[in-house]
């Protein structure tokens, strides 16, 4: 789906959750090490978009990291989504995968610069 009609899917935080906002998701896909993330931010991040899905009736998968898929997954940041309809979201706008890991007084400090 991801290579035939790329504006049926939103992969990253921020996307999926402009979609979860517009009532598009379809389907809420989320790596299960996004429960357990270090970061409390992540964790608030994960259950609001699980809630808020599941409120307009998408349905939830969360994939173990510890299968292929899990990985795969977890390298578009954890969050993916199918959507309903195609809904034409800014590429510029993907965070990078440490972006929310990091809250105030929660998170190891940082000991390689960022790029």
């Amino acid at each position: 789906l991801l290579t035939r009609d790329p504006d049926r899917v939103a992969y990253g935080y921020r996307h999926v959750l402009a979609a979860t906002e517009q009532g598009a998701v379809h389907r809420l896909l989320l790596s299960d090490n996004l429960f357990r993330a270090r970061s409390l931010l992540r964790r608030r991040q994960a259950v609001s978009l699980v809630e808020s899905a599941r409120a307009s009736g998408a349905a939830l998968h969360v994939f173990s990291s510890h299968h292929v898929s899990g990985a795969q997954l977890a390298s578009f940041s954890g969050f993916a989504a199918v959507l309903r309809y195609a809904l034409p979201l800014d590429p510029d706008d993907v965070e990078d995968e440490d972006e929310g890991e990091e809250e105030e007084g929660l998170s190891a400090p940082r000991t390689t610069p960022r790029r």
